[in-house]
Formats: C-alpha cells, sequence, structure tokens
C-alpha cells in the first residue's frame, strides 16, 4: 500500500507547479517573474517543509528566502539590515532585538 497523505515537501512542489502554470497564463511580462518565483519556491522545498506545519507556509517561505538572498543590498538582501528595523535616527521599526 502506498502513502495516502502527501508530505509538505510534496505539497510544496505541488503548489509551485500551480504558480508555474500561472506564470505560463500570465502576460510576456510577468511570466519570466512568475517562474522565477516558482523556482525559487522548489528550491528550497526540502529546507522549509522542516520549519512548517503548512505547504504554503512552507512555498512562500522558501520563495522568500531565495528572493532576499538575490535582491542585494539596498533592495531587501541580507547584507541591507533586519527588515523593520529603524535607521538611526530615523522613524519606524523597532530598537528591540527579537
Amino acid at each position: 500500500m502506498g502513502r495516502s497523505i502527501a508530505s509538505i515537501r510534496q505539497e510544496v512542489n505541488g503548489i509551485a507547479e500551480r504558480w508555474e502554470h500561472a506564470a505560463r497564463l500570465a502576460g510576456e511580462e510577468d511570466r519570466p517573474h512568475g517562474l522565477r518565483l516558482a523556482g525559487c519556491a522548489k528550491f528550497h522545498a526540502s529546507d522549509a517543509f522542516y520549519g512548517c506545519d503548512d505547504p504554503a507556509e512552507a512555498a512562500v517561505f522558501s520563495a522568500l528566502v531565495e528572493l532576499l538572498k538575490t535582491a542585494g543590498p539596498g533592495n531587501g538582501g541580507e547584507t541591507a539590515g533586519r527588515p523593520g528595523a529603524a535607521e538611526p535616527g530615523g522613524a519606524g521599526g523597532s530598537d528591540v532585538d527579537p
């Protein structure tokens, strides 16, 4: 008898496949971005399912990790600082470390 309940990793891959399908239906301008997003979700699917109980959460987490890694400084990348952190002398965010 085979597996009757899909794993989180299998569900993430299913979500990414639906995102690929949606990207192919999108306009030419959005298509490459949608395909990249789906690829990002698949890339980290094996890692993200360890910390997430929800396949959608794992897919979004995976995609966002990869996008932030490639964003670069000043665009939300890892060297741009903590998201939501206040700049010295600026408004917004919190000065308290989590």
